[in-house]
């Protein structure tokens, strides 16, 4: 399917705590990839990126744009990039922007709403592909539409993710490529682009990984950083002047203290399941009791979260400007968006709230990714 037309606005640095909008159609992630695919330079990408070959799109994982500017002196391989800023997608996590990436769909298209969806009366978790009881549904169910339009690239990525369930639904048609260190990732890129790959797309977990177990603060953190550009660094060394290397991410961060709880206990009595996660919840409700949750959420979380029922999210377009009936069955009745350092807590999983940062939500630090640009640094 081709991406989704422009129905939002450009995205801008606003003031804290106003909504941030997907770019749907103009820049945001899911119009790098197939652009690159179609032979045409990303939106906000330099023109003569259009040209180049080979074209490597490597994803740093929760590199937000606000993140590259706070920590931009701790990653100098990037300095000689051109820059610019781009939108993630909502909910803005990995386990939707990713599809997006692949896809070109916005998540009113794709249906991977998050990190938890309810598909077929069933929590589904997207990332592990996995459910509470029984088989998981097959992954081309979930999410139907073929990804990479105009023809697959080279995937590199972690060699335990090859043939997840997760994977499968967005990378499937693809050749795979599997590291297990940094090092190999970079000698996997070079490998392909050997092997006359005119398109490569690596992905690196790392630096997210560590900002949710360690925070910004922590020396893991740094480290995971330093990871990041030795990695750029190697594979911007690899490729011939007559290429091009553009590197992204698929959201930013935020910091999540204990402070900022919100136990959702409360709602238990009127819900049948909560999906999403601490940053953006839907919450489903029981039979007869939409209208009860909807008022209770409002008045359990304040002003520090965004509160929509499901008519009025899909009528906002923060998941795209199209929504399917079958997507639309895996919103919430009432959708939870957590403002400022605030999580929304499961009662029956309060694991993921004990992480000292998170995403998911429309704040300028989750919704804002840089898309950055260089040609090759090969030596002849």
């Amino acid at each position: 399917m081709p991406p989704d037309e422009p129905t939002s606005p450009p995205a801008v640095a606003t003031p804290a705590g106003d909504v941030v909008r997907a770019d749907y159609g103009g820049g945001w992630i899911g119009g790098v990839l197939p652009a690159l695919l179609a032979g045409r330079a990303p939106h906000g990408a330099p023109g003569w990126v259009a040209a180049a070959r080979p074209q490597v799109l490597l994803l740093i994982d929760g590199l937000g744009w606000e993140m590259y500017q706070r920590f931009g002196a701790q990653l100098p391989a990037l300095r000689p990039f051109d820059s610019t800023v781009i939108t993630s997608v909502v909910p803005s996590t990995t386990a939707t922007a990713l599809p997006s990436l692949t896809t070109g769909c916005s998540p009113a298209v794709h249906g991977m709403l998050g990190d938890r969806i309810r598909v077929g009366g069933r929590l589904l978790g997207v990332l592990s592909w996995t459910v509470a009881d029984g088989s998981p549904p097959a992954p081309a169910q979930v999410q139907p539409h073929q990804p990479f339009p105009g023809g697959p690239p080279v995937v590199v990525s972690n060699a335990k993710f090859a043939g997840s369930g997760f994977s499968r639904a967005h990378l499937r048609g693809a050749p795979f490529r599997g590291y297990d260190t940094p090092q190999e990732l970079v000698a996997q890129v070079a490998g392909a682009v050997r092997d006359g790959a005119p398109v490569v797309y690596a992905y690196l977990p790392d630096v997210d990984r560590a900002a949710h177990e360690a925070g910004f603060d922590h020396d893991a953190f740094g480290a995971s950083l330093a990871l990041a550009d030795a990695v750029v660094a190697g594979i911007h060394r690899s490729l011939p002047p007559y290429a091009a290397l553009l590197v992204t991410s698929d959201h930013g961060h935020v910091t999540t203290p204990a402070s900022g709880r919100i136990d959702l206990d409360p709602l238990g009595p009127m819900v049948s399941a909560m999906a999403g996660n601490t940053r953006l919840r839907y919450l489903h409700a029981r039979p007869g009791a939409a209208a009860e949750l909807h008022t209770a959420a409002v008045e359990l979380v304040g002003d520090r979260a965004w509160v929509h029922d499901r008519a009025g999210l899909m009528a906002s377009g923060w998941l795209g400007p199209r929504v399917s009936a079958v997507v639309a069955g895996r919103v919430g009745d009432v959708v939870l968006a957590a403002r400022g350092d605030a999580t929304l807590v499961d009662p029956s999983d309060r694991r993921q709230a004990l992480l000292k940062t998170m995403h998911g939500s429309v704040t300028s630090s989750e919704m804002l990714v840089p898309l950055l640009t260089a040609r090759g640094a090969a030596v002849a």
